[in-house]
């Protein structure tokens, strides 16, 4: 199933950032070769998050001194996609089942450089149409994953996604998402 930019099939204006997903092998998190069957743009975003929460624990002595405080974080992204056609729709309703992605967000042109936002997730399956005064109504989630290691995404295979989204303004060196933080904001 290729899913691709089909500027008639936004509901209304075809203004947003960008969202892209990339298939990864789901132990080693290395990108699948790069495709119109595994790299998909999921086209502009009428509107987005992109969150990373923390549920702190505190460890505490019996004199209620703290001893120790750790954090488990969670990185979410939501949004609304602009495009609903059929391809789309079986994407994220099924498609998306049992699979682990490289997600790419376009975030705009932010202090005179194109911004890019890396993380590897699991994408929630769901559609949500919905006609009203606001054509944009496709509803889109993912949850953060942690990878066991730093995973470097090549130059060469950042140049194949470009390619075959026809994508300008992308990354053109290697990107490296740390273990420590687990996604990388590219400027380009």
């Amino acid at each position: 199933m290729a899913v691709s930019v089909k500027p008639n099939a936004i509901p209304g204006a075809d203004d947003g950032n960008k969202l892209i997903l990339c298939e990864v092998n789901a132990t080693t998190f290395a990108v699948t070769t790069p495709s119109t069957t595994v790299c998909h743009d999921l086209g502009d975003i009428s509107s987005s998050d992109v969150v990373q929460t923390a549920s702190k624990t505190v460890k505490k002595a019996e004199d209620g001194k703290t001893k120790k405080t750790t954090y488990v974080k969670e990185r979410m992204t939501t949004g609304v996609l602009m495009q609903e056609d059929k391809e789309l729709l079986d994407l994220l309703a099924s498609g998306v089942i049992d699979k682990r992605y490289l997600e790419v967000k376009f975030n705009g042109y932010i202090d005179s450089l194109y911004q890019w936002y890396f993380k590897f997730v699991e994408v929630t399956p769901q559609i949500n149409i919905h006609r009203s005064g606001d054509g944009s109504t496709l509803n889109y989630e993912s949850t953060g994953i942690d990878a066991p290691a730093a995973v470097t995404i090549t130059a060469t295979t950042l140049a194949s996604i470009a390619n075959v989204l026809s994508l300008t303004n992308f990354p053109t060196t290697d990107v490296t998402i740390p273990l420590t933080d687990q996604y990388f904001i590219a400027n380009v």
